[in-house]
């Protein structure tokens, strides 16, 4: 009766016990080539201000007035 109990509790715990995680995919690289210019992936003049500066620099017009 003792060999029942021991196969009994085998099983449970072989049940019991987590299955391993499989192993995660490779994730895509994510900018694999930025676009050129250097302004990563936003081409020359892409969004996220990366247009150049103006000649001369930024000029200040002050603020709007209604």
């Amino acid at each position: 009766m003792k060999a029942v109990w021991v196969i009994i509790l085998a099983a449970a715990s072989a049940l019991a016990a987590p299955a391993p995680a499989p192993a995660p995919e490779a994730a895509p690289e994510a900018n694999p080539e930025p676009a050129p210019g250097g302004y990563g992936n936003y081409g020359k003049y892409g969004s996220y201000g990366s247009y150049p500066v103006p000649p001369g620099g930024y000029k200040d017009y002050g603020h709007y007035k209604e």
